[in-house]
């Protein structure tokens, strides 16, 4: 009788599961996802509700467990010449962007990449890829060789032999020097950009539709860094409408043969620090 009633019960975990997941409506098509040929792409695949529930293939889990099993998957297909792991973030379109904030957080502290499902929730093409860096303050890793012993260990400070200023302002800003990487980035020629909401960009104080691709490049070329800041009511839909556009504007870097400006997102876990510490960007 106890092996009936886990069974039944494991049958109404799956059908409930299963019924979230159909309520997910995914954003439009925007392109379509190349996966390369040489090597075994694996997907982990994330689905993410509107009002932040959170499961994996078909189990409910946090956001701590989501960054585990991410870690875990990983680790599991760690010969990086024979597969690559990408996880699809199947994310309804009317989720607030904290909550995606929050899922990305996961996968960057697991070193999973990751990109946005769109169009029909079975066709794993459909979507759209960009890379932007947004690491976190911690990692994962495993004790002793332990598989099921994770931690977050803070991120170290490198020391880069070549004398990049990006790369110094990135990696002492995420080893918490926050005095030696506000006095790198006075060094560079940067600007902010927010993400509204109801398909608007804000740069310089300037309020840009999807469409003023070309203006928006005259904002920031020149520019050595973007920050990129969210407002509170973003919607996912938006953001990614947003990051389609900025893919557009870099892509003008060609059209121009001038070097595109660093985009860089400021994430919760970031904002966080700086409003404790007083920095603003």
């Amino acid at each position: 009788m106890k092996n009936k009633l886990v069974i039944l019960v494991t049958l109404f975990t799956f059908s409930l599961v299963q019924a979230q997941k159909e309520k997910i409506e995914l954003p439009k098509t925007i392109e379509e996802i190349e996966f390369p040929n040489d090597r075994i792409t694996v997907l982990f695949d994330v689905y993410l509700e509107k009002n932040g529930i959170l499961h994996v293939k078909d189990s409910l889990v946090s956001y701590k467990q989501l960054g585990d099993l991410a870690f875990k998957f990983g680790l599991e297909h760690i010969e990086v010449w024979k597969f690559l792991v990408l996880a699809p973030l199947h994310i309804d379109k009317d989720t607030p962007y904290k909550y995606v904030d929050r899922l990305k957080r996961e996968l960057h502290q697991s070193s999973v990449k990751y990109y946005y499902r769109t169009g029909h929730i079975e066709d794993v093409t459909s979507g759209i890829i960009y890379y932007v860096h947004a690491p976190s303050f911690f990692y994962r890793d495993i004790i002793d060789d332990n598989m099921d012993s994770i931690r977050l260990k803070p991120y170290s400070f490198a020391g880069y032999r070549e004398k990049d200023t990006l790369e110094r302002f990135l990696d002492n800003l995420y080893s918490k020097r926050f005095k030696k990487a506000d006095s790198i980035l006075k060094k560079m020629n940067y600007n902010k950009i927010i993400f509204l909401k109801n398909d608007s960009i804000q740069m310089n104080n300037k309020k840009f539709a999807h469409t003023e691709i070309n203006n928006m490049y005259n904002e920031v070329k020149g520019l050595n860094i973007c920050f990129i800041s969210f407002s509170p009511d973003l919607l996912y839909k938006d953001y990614l409408k947003n990051i389609s556009t900025i893919k557009k504007v870099t892509l003008l870097r060609h059209q121009y043969k001038k070097e595109k400006p660093y985009f860089f997102h400021i994430s919760g876990e970031l904002q966080k620090v700086l409003d404790n510490k007083k920095i603003k960007f």
